[in-house]
């Protein structure tokens, strides 16, 4: 399944209203009710603090970003089985917090609108996630550990 920005704001539940309209004696039923809001659309309209986040976006299509862009500068878009028209305001903008293993450079104008936060991964936050769950694995050899952490960052490098 690739990703559309449309997934991030709404799913139309497409089997289920075509089921119940031929089961509804031909009588299509309200579209509306089919429709499901999704983390972007319910990140616009939630009260108080509004965040979503985005893991991996390098591993989404090439235009997501840029379409992403779009939905967040713009805060407008139509349900298009309903015909129905989400405006919010501007000051109702969620934070998006992205994550990217940068295993694939993202576009200029997307990057240009974000503030950066690199997280060097290297030994010591290495040794600070296996110590945060050492109670889960029980006793192990401190050796086996150091030449698994060895192995492990000589393959990230």
């Amino acid at each position: 399944m690739t990703l559309a920005t449309k997934d991030l704001l709404y799913y139309f539940n497409t089997v289920r209203y075509f089921h119940d309209a031929h089961f509804n004696e031909g009588k299509l039923p309200v579209k509306e009710a089919y429709v499901e809001q999704r983390a972007l659309w319910l990140a616009m309209e939630s009260p108080g603090s509004r965040a979503l986040l985005i893991d991996e976006i390098n591993k989404a299509p090439r235009d997501f970003p840029n379409d992403l862009l779009h939905e967040l500068e713009t805060i407008d878009f139509t349900v298009a089985q309903t015909n129905q028209r989400v405006h919010e305001h501007k000051e109702k903008r969620p934070i998006v917090l992205i994550t990217s293993n940068g295993e694939r450079q993202l576009p200029d104008a997307f990057q240009r609108r974000c503030v950066y936060h690199h997280i060097r991964f290297d030994e010591t936050i290495l040794e600070k996630a296996i110590e945060g769950r050492r109670d889960q694995y029980g006793p192990l050899n401190p050796g086996l550990i150091k030449t698994a952490m060895r192995r492990f960052l000589a393959v990230k490098s």
